[in-house]
C-alpha cells in the first residue's frame, strides 16, 4: 500500500524507488505501450546506425526474402532471381512486400523493412504480458518478465531481412492460446481457442518450418 507523505517530508531514495515499481505494477498495461514505442525507436535507430543493409546481405535467407518480396509486390508470383520458386515460407516476405511498392529506390525499400521489423519484434511484449498475467498474478514478477524479453538479445534480428522477427511473436502468442485452450473449462470456447491454435501455428509454419511441432506436441498432449 502506498503510503501518504506531508509535503514537507523529504522522501528518501529507497522510497522514491518503491514508489516507482509500484506505479509501474498498478499501470502494467500503460508500460507495455510505453515500452514498444520505445523498443521500436531504439532498434530502429540503432538498424539505420549500422549503415545500409543493402552491403550487409550475407546470407542466402535474406537475399532470398528480398526477392520473393519483390515478386510478389510486383506480380504476385514467388520468383527468386526471376526463376519460379516451390518456396512455402512466405508470410515473412508476404508482410514486408509493402515496401517494395511505396519506393523503387533499394536502400528506401530495405529501410521500409527495417521500420516493418522493429514493429514485428517489438510487438512480442504484448502477447508476453498475456501470457505472463495467465502464469502468475505477481506484477512484479510479470514486469521483470516484460523488461527480461525487451532486452532478449535476439531481437537484434530487426536489423536484418530474417523471418525471426516475425516468428517470435507468432509463438508467444502460440504458447498463450495454447495454454487458455487447455484451462478453458466450455467445450465451444476450448474448441474456438484450438481452432486459433491451429491457424496461428499455420502462420507460423509459413515463416519457419519448426513451428509444424507445436501441432505435434498439441496433439499428443491431447492423446495423453
Amino acid at each position: 500500500m502506498l503510503k501518504s507523505y506531508n509535503e514537507n517530508v523529504e522522501i528518501s531514495g529507497d522510497q522514491q524507488y518503491g514508489y516507482v515499481i509500484n506505479w509501474l505494477c498498478r499501470h502494467l498495461w500503460l508500460f507495455t505501450i510505453i515500452m514498444f514505442f520505445i523498443s521500436f525507436a531504439i532498434r530502429l535507430s540503432l538498424s539505420f546506425w549500422t549503415g545500409p543493409v543493402v552491403t550487409q546481405l550475407a546470407f542466402p535467407d535474406e537475399i532470398r526474402f528480398l526477392h520473393i518480396a519483390r515478386s510478389l509486390a510486383e506480380n504476385g508470383q514467388i520468383l527468386v532471381r526471376g526463376i519460379q520458386s516451390t518456396y512455402q515460407k512466405i508470410l515473412y516476405p508476404l508482410i514486408i512486400s509493402p515496401a517494395f511498392l511505396l519506393s523503387d529506390n533499394q536502400i528506401t525499400q530495405v529501410n521500409i523493412i527495417r521500420v516493418i521489423n522493429c514493429l514485428l519484434v517489438s510487438s512480442t511484449l504484448f502477447p508476453v504480458h498475456l501470457l505472463a498475467s495467465k502464469l502468475t498474478k505477481n506484477r512484479i514478477i510479470i514486469l521483470l518478465m516484460l523488461i527480461i524479453t525487451i532486452t532478449l538479445p535476439d531481437f537484434k534480428y530487426s536489423a536484418g531481412i530474417f523471418s525471426e522477427v516475425l516468428f517470435l511473436p507468432l509463438v508467444i502468442w502460440i504458447f498463450y492460446i495454447a495454454f487458455c485452450a487447455i484451462a478453458e473449462q466450455r467445450r465451444h470456447k476450448k474448441m474456438m481457442l484450438y481452432s486459433l491454435f491451429g491457424f496461428v501455428t499455420y502462420m507460423a509454419y509459413l515463416t519457419k518450418e519448426i513451428a509444424a511441432a507445436f501441432l505435434i506436441v498439441m496433439s499428443l498432449l491431447l492423446m495423453y
